[in-house]
């Protein structure tokens, strides 16, 4: 991930950005950066520059603030982790992939709340995958 590192990671707030680069990096999908909105006798509405699509309220799921969309990252993308709460911060253990002896390898990442440590550390884990980690 250019000019992403561990730190710049760890030192994010929850908000759009950290949901657009969940959007973008762990699910592969446009992340609507650019939205143009348009207005004609016959219709209105809004398109994403960037890839076209017809947005009709499909915005970018708010994955650092919202516990039910950040668990997505665990049912929907398959992360295999864990999630609890201690002293004044939530951890995050995420299992990105194995070692040459067959044990899991993980990141992990603390957070003010449950969805921006799930969204760290699955950030943490697509940096690792790419060997930037």
């Amino acid at each position: 991930m250019k000019n992403l590192t561990r730190e710049k990671i760890l030192a994010m707030e929850p908000g759009k950005e950290m949901d657009a680069l969940i959007t973008e990096k762990v699910f592969k999908k446009c992340p609507h950066r650019t939205i143009r909105s348009y207005y004609c006798q016959s219709d209105s509405g809004q398109e994403c520059m960037d890839c076209g699509e017809d947005l009709f309220g499909n915005r970018c799921p708010q994955y650092s603030t919202n516990i039910a969309t950040a668990f997505e990252l665990f049912t929907k993308w398959g992360y295999q982790g864990s999630i609890c709460f201690s002293g004044n911060e939530w951890h995050c253990e995420i299992m990105y992939g194995f070692d040459p002896a067959g044990y899991g390898v993980y990141v992990k990442a603390e957070g003010t709340s449950a969805p921006e440590a799930i969204c760290k550390a699955a950030l943490l884990s697509v940096l690792a995958k790419e060997g930037d980690g």
